[in-house]
């Protein structure tokens, strides 16, 4: 499948003209197809999920266990590592991806 076709799909599929250029510079830049872009996007969604995981985990451990100011200390640094991780991570290109990927594999 060529990039007009591939491009065409996903608009199909839910991706805004705005995420399909955004995934085109990547391509372009990177000199790898939109399949390959699309798997490491699915890869980052589902790291970061386990990631948010692990610091909610920590939080309900510190919640339950802590006291009043390692709760108040754990839940700023638990808030600021989610925002980073969302912005490291570009999420909403990410949770696209992962959700094209699972329902529409057979198109590829």
């Amino acid at each position: 499948m060529n990039s007009a076709e591939m491009e065409k799909v996903l608009y199909n599929h839910g991706f805004s003209p705005k995420d399909i250029a955004a995934l085109r510079q990547h391509v372009n830049k990177r000199h790898i197809s939109y399949l390959v872009l699309l798997e490491e996007l699915q890869k980052r969604f589902i790291g970061c999920c386990v990631l948010i995981l692990i610091l909610v985990g920590f939080w309900i451990k510190v919640w339950i266990t802590g006291s009043q100011e390692d709760i108040e200390a754990y839940s700023f640094a638990a808030f600021l590592g989610i925002v980073i991780l969302y912005f490291l991570a570009p999420m909403k290109l990410a949770v696209k991806a992962f959700l094209f990927l699972k329902r529409n594999r057979h198109l590829l």
